[in-house]
């Protein structure tokens, strides 16, 4: 783009190769998946995202990263409330079944470390039962407002307004 100056190329540049200097580098084989999407089903709702990096890290384990372009919680403990996470070790436990154990971690590409954590089982349900209660309150508050029952097992059909959606 000739309105990018070669001032912010070279710095993007720096950025990019410090970036890639500073992760750990996977076996090939043990990655599972790069920018995979899923899409899990609860109580009629479906749940979309996409999972940034997925590792095989044993026989029977699994990391999942998600690249942050910031700082990130350095502590281990604090990442059991993050509700990402958690629907992030859900969609594990879907897609790949034969994972034991699935660590969870959020890496910082402005500062090279990532947090991991193993989130608690109960965690994970936690937080799918508060999906279930905020797509109830959802469904109550569009209700209130339009005055028309909201069916949340209707599927969502994306089109050209949702690109200007703040709810997307």
């Amino acid at each position: 783009d000739d309105n990018v100056t070669t001032r912010v190329r070279n710095d993007a540049a720096r950025v990019v190769s410090r970036v890639l200097e500073g992760l750990p580098q996977p076996r090939r084989a043990a990655i599972l998946g790069v920018e995979k999407p899923f899409a899990l089903g609860h109580n009629g709702l479906t749940v979309r995202g996409v999972l940034d990096l997925a590792l095989r890290t044993g026989a029977t384990s699994l990391h999942l990263r998600d690249w942050k372009t910031g700082k990130v919680e350095t502590d281990s403990e604090k990442l059991e409330a993050n509700i990402q996470l958690a629907i992030y070790t859900w969609a594990g436990i879907q897609i790949w079944p034969w994972a034991t154990t699935i660590t969870v971690g959020l890496y910082s590409t402005t500062t090279c470390a990532e947090t991991i954590r193993k989130l608690d089982p109960t965690t994970v349900g936690f937080f799918i039962e508060r999906l279930d209660g905020d797509a109830a309150a959802a469904a109550e508050a569009a209700r209130l407002v339009t005055g028309k029952t909201v069916d949340l097992t209707h599927p969502v059909r994306p089109g050209e307004h949702c690109a200007r959606c703040p709810f997307r």
